[in-house]
């Protein structure tokens, strides 16, 4: 969307493959200022606001946080713990328990938090890490 403002000369994104250097390219010689539709950016603000909605936590996964001391592993939490909100329901609340047990070795999990802030002083987001590395805890472990 950030293409679609005549004021935006550069995008920041993240690509692990030459297929998404490919693909972004392609999108951005193809992209016009102000050539979405009403219809189309009223699409995109409805998609985002639900969105914003299920997300509990606006981690990026930027890793600013890390090491933590103890060796949780602070974005991979919360990104088990976002995919559950997003994605997840009552009904499948023991799936979303079991791949989190299974996918997060126990000394990475938020349990391990032993609450020293040192991650909290590097998060760009602000996040209160400790505070929501308990709802995490209280959701999984």
């Amino acid at each position: 969307m950030g293409l679609e403002h005549p004021e935006v000369s550069v995008i920041l994104s993240g690509m692990n493959t030459m297929e998404h250097v490919k693909e972004n390219l392609k999108i951005a010689e193809e992209a016009h200022p102000n050539s979405l539709t009403d219809t189309e950016l009223g699409i995109i603000d409805q998609a985002k606001s639900v969105f914003e909605e299920k997300l509990k936590v606006n981690c990026t996964g930027c890793g600013y946080c890390l090491p933590c001391p103890s060796g949780v592993n602070i974005p991979e939490n919360f990104a088990k713990y976002n995919d559950y909100f997003l994605f997840g329901s009552p009904e499948t609340k023991e799936e979303y328990q079991f791949h989190y047990m299974a996918l997060i070795m126990e000394n990475e999990r938020a349990s391990a938090c032993v609450e020293c802030g040192a991650c909290e002083e590097h998060c760009p987001q602000g996040i209160p890490i400790i505070q929501e590395m308990k709802k995490v805890k209280e959701l999984y472990e």
